[in-house]
Order: C-alpha cells, then structure tokens, then sequence
C-alpha cells in the first residue's frame, strides 16, 4: 500500500520536462483499438513502444518525453480501460 501511496504522490506532483516510461498490461482482443486511437493522440510525448503477446494479455511499454502533465494525462487516459490491468509509471526528470 505504501508503495501505491508514493507512486501516485509521485505522479501528481512531477512537474516541467520528464523522460518517463508507462508499462502496462491489457487483454488484447478487448481493447486494442481504443488503445491505438489514444497512442495516436498522445503521440507528440510517446517516442517509441515495446510489446509482447503473452496469451489473450499483452505487455507493452511507452517510453516518452515532454511536459509531466502531459504524460500524467496519458497514464491516467490508459489506467481508464477496464481491459487494462495495470499501468505504472517511472519519471525521470529532464535536464
């Protein structure tokens, strides 16, 4: 519990410039359209993806870089699926 405590503390305070990756999981066949058509919109912080097929469920990763809320807007858009298991970011900040 902690550790969701300082995730999302951590989520809603970063602010300005980040590097981040979003790692999430989802069931394919449910989904996967949806989550096409909101990587296409936020495509101006996703720099490249990474995926792999475990079943019905996939792993896929997004790294970016651009504006916090930016990102923060794009996390929370992917955790709003219900076919989304989980979603899970780490930020670094930009220098």
């Amino acid at each position: 519990m902690q550790e969701y405590i300082e995730r999302h503390r951590t989520l809603e305070t970063i602010a300005g410039e980040v590097v981040a990756m979003i790692v999430f999981d989802y069931e394919h066949t449910l989904v996967i359209g949806d989550l096409h058509d909101v990587q296409h919109e936020f495509q101006d912080v996703i720099e490249t993806t990474s995926h792999t097929h475990q079943g019905e469920w996939c792993l896929e990763g997004l790294f970016c870089r651009g504006p916090a809320a930016r990102v923060r807007d794009l996390a929370y858009r992917l955790r709003d699926f219900d076919a989304v298991g989980r979603a899970n970011v780490t930020f670094l900040e930009a220098n």
